[in-house]
């Protein structure tokens, strides 16, 4: 059964990937790794949050576009342009209950998003100075 499932996961992954194009972000996409780059460090998604937390949906132009979906406790709207493999945010905000673990490190890290890439079925972006990666699966691979 789990064959199966892996078999299906990976050919939804290759359906996904062959939607997305380096010049947008267009999707749902669910954080599932942080990595610290200078320090080597990887952390994994706690497997006990829902499938709605830490899922944030893309919608651009290839340009222009606007981020939403939510940490742990909270609603995040946003706005970002697009250049090549660069995001630049332009607006975030949300709703401002308090956060712990994953979510209060979300926050910073979505306002310091820069650069992105494809690796399979995974969309990566990396913060200011490339110090921190966000690992991100489509949210259909997930459920």
């Amino acid at each position: 059964m789990k064959a199966i499932q892996h078999i299906s996961l990976l050919f939804i992954g290759v359906i996904c990937s062959a939607f997305a194009t380096n010049n947008s972000l267009v999707g749902s996409w669910q954080l599932v790794k942080i990595f610290d780059v200078k320090n080597e460090m990887e952390s994994f998604r706690p497997v006990n949050y829902s499938s709605e937390q830490l899922t944030f949906q893309f919608e651009d132009n290839g340009s222009r576009g606007m981020l939403s979906g939510y940490t742990i406790s909270n609603k995040v709207t946003g706005k970002y342009t697009l250049s090549d493999s660069t995001i630049t945010v332009t607006q975030i905000g949300g709703t401002k209950i308090v956060e712990n673990g994953w979510g209060s490190e979300i926050w910073s890290q979505l306002k310091e998003m820069e650069s992105f890439h494809f690796k399979n079925d995974s969309l990566i972006i990396s913060t200011q100075n490339h110090e921190m990666e966000l690992y991100f699966i489509s949210s259909h691979l997930s459920k």
